[in-house]
């Protein structure tokens, strides 16, 4: 799943996650192994998965931002911490999935600190 339409993103004052849109779905396999739906991608096999996440943006507020893997909407062990002066980053964490699980991307900003980030490109993929 991708988006490369530029859209900005405002992480909440309160240090959690703010779900990054994927507009267009890539299936890879069996296409019966994930939906998107928005900013989502359901898992509809119970299997052990690798989640890539590739990131590309532009803020400047001067404060560092956490880039993560969330499943079911929490953050999980893959995540990034990538600094105020960084454009991009990625992530990569294997998680054994359940029937109905939902994989998804979010930024934060760790310090507690509302922000504005302009998302160039999102990449997820899911093997």
């Amino acid at each position: 799943a991708y988006n490369d339409a530029p859209t900005a993103i405002v992480t909440p004052e309160t240090g959690a996650y703010e779900p990054i849109p994927l507009s267009l779905s890539a299936v890879l396999g069996n296409p019966y192994y994930f939906v998107l739906s928005g900013t989502v991608i359901s898992i509809n096999v119970s299997a052990r998965y690798k989640v890539t996440a590739e990131i590309g943006f532009d803020h400047s507020h001067g404060h560092d931002l956490e880039f993560g893997i969330l499943v079911n909407g929490l953050i999980t062990t893959g995540y990034s911490n990538v600094g105020n002066f960084d454009q991009s980053t990625s992530v990569s964490e294997i998680f054994d999935l359940g029937v109905g699980s939902e994989v998804s991307v979010g930024i934060a900003c760790p310090d507690l600190h509302s922000s504005a980030v302009n998302v160039k490109t999102i990449k997820v993929r899911i093997e």
